[in-house]
């Protein structure tokens, strides 16, 4: 994968300087909103992650994206909350 992108830059030198592994983050992060639309518990989306991606179900890996998924929307949260506190919005 790495190669077509190398290749890539080559024929397409104003192509931005990104690689393939940020189609794993991003794919994951869309997971991630389809699981939460979907109401799927965090146990079975990580297996289901896990499966997709090819990684063991033992490996931990799906866990790490599941984790930054909550991190963001904790973040997301947090933000609304004090936006709410300085708007004089009650929740």
């Amino acid at each position: 994968m790495n190669k077509i992108f190398e290749r890539l830059r080559e024929k397409c030198p104003d192509l931005p300087d990104f690689f393939p592994h940020i189609f794993r983050h991003c794919w994951n992060d869309r997971f991630s909103d389809l699981m939460d639309k979907n109401k799927i518990s965090e146990a079975s989306e990580q297996k289901m992650r896990s499966a997709l991606m090819g990684w063991a179900q033992t490996s931990g890996t799906a866990a790490t994206y599941t984790r930054r998924h909550v991190r963001r929307k904790a973040s997301a949260a947090s933000l609304q909350m004090q936006g709410d506190m300085i708007s004089g919005e009650k929740n």
